[in-house]
């Protein structure tokens, strides 16, 4: 009796639960416009106005797109589009852009009919540009998030994004990337993801960092030509959590390389040359790192006195180096967690579980 009462009560929540849902969907279908341009799709519910694939030969459409939110353009070939001479459809509530893979060589103020008070993120990935869109972007005063990834963006020059000081996201991925100017991030006080990741930056002036330095999370220099960390001014501090640098040709990480990285919480160095680090990266105390991903470099030891600085270390990956030491020598004494380690040849590999076991 019990159990088909509650078998009841469970069916007539989900029986209300799905009544509700179906009501809120209704409720919100129906401020959705029936007319669409007969090249695109649009969603029966949602303010999206998608147009995709060759089959798009223009854009020029008579319909009043006033209730569309997000307005995106794929994979399209339209000649007028790639020069940057075509005049987007009058779209005043859009919060977001998106065009990706398009062809686009060059975006100027042409190709908007108005200004974009509303509009929060632009996606230009896979296109052809090569510079940053900096005269489109000033029609965006309100921008929070642009993503320029996989295109032929070589140089970021200075003051390119002044007139965009609430932007939290910038990615710039894939596009060959070379130099950054001494004044590119000016007046971007507000960024909290910067991805600047598999380009050709191989020199160690990456612009003026200290503008965001109270608000970055999330800094990935992935898969450039760097050998050791960027100049950075030694008077700021970052509250940055999150730094990637694999995939380049580190050989050492340095005394005092991250001392500006107080607030860290994973570093990821897998997969370069290093031979050596030192135990006052961070500084001469301790620091509250939790994931340190050291494999696939060429380390002949457990950097242990790096690890007797880290007490709050959970994850340790040293896995493809060439360290014989094992594990037990290094947690010698420490009550504290580390990861299960085990010795493979000369190769250090974490085991696949997820158990942690403390250091005796």
């Amino acid at each position: 009796m019990a159990r088909c009462l509650f078998q009841t009560r469970g069916a007539m929540t989900l029986l209300f639960v799905s009544v509700f849902c179906y009501m809120v969907l209704v409720h919100n279908c129906r401020f959705v416009p029936r007319d669409c341009p007969e090249q695109c799709e649009c969603s029966s519910c949602w303010p999206i106005l998608h147009c995709d694939g060759r089959n798009v030969t223009d854009l020029n459409f008579s319909q009043s797109f006033t209730w569309v939110r997000i307005f995106s353009v794929s994979h399209t070939s339209i000649p007028d589009l790639q020069m940057g001479t075509l005049t987007l459809p009058t779209i005043a509530g859009v919060g977001s852009l998106e065009m990706i893979a398009n062809g686009i060589t060059i975006l100027t103020e042409e190709l908007f009919a108005m200004n974009y008070s509303r509009l929060q993120s632009i996606s230009l990935q896979q296109t052809k540009l090569s510079t940053v869109p900096t005269r489109m972007m000033r029609l965006a005063p309100n921008l929070g998030n642009i993503d320029l990834s996989g295109n032929m963006i070589t140089v970021i020059h200075s003051y390119v994004f002044t007139f965009n000081n609430d932007l939290n996201t910038i990615l710039l991925a894939e596009n060959g990337l070379q130099l950054i100017e001494e004044k590119a991030f000016t007046g971007v006080t507000e960024l909290g993801t910067l991805n600047l990741s598999y380009n050709s930056i191989m020199g160690t002036n990456l612009g003026n960092w200290e503008e965001f330095h109270t608000s970055i999370e999330t800094i990935s220099l992935s898969g450039n030509g760097l050998r050791q960390m960027p100049t950075l001014n030694p008077n700021y501090k970052f509250s940055c959590k999150y730094l990637s640098l694999e995939h380049n040709h580190f050989e050492a990480l340095d005394k005092f390389a991250l001392a500006a990285f107080e607030n860290l919480t994973l570093l990821n160095v897998e997969n370069n040359s290093l031979s050596t680090v030192d135990g006052d990266l961070f500084g001469e105390g301790t620091h509250d790192l939790v994931m340190l991903y050291l494999s696939r470099n060429h380390l002949t030891s457990v950097p242990v006195s790096l690890l007797a600085r880290l007490p709050k270390l959970l994850n340790l990956s040293l896995s493809f180096n060439h360290i014989a030491t094992r594990l037990a020598s290094v947690c010698q004494n420490k009550k504290r967690f580390c990861r299960i380690i085990g010795s493979d040849g000369f190769n250090l590999t974490i085991i696949s579980s997820l158990l942690f076991t403390p250091c005796r």
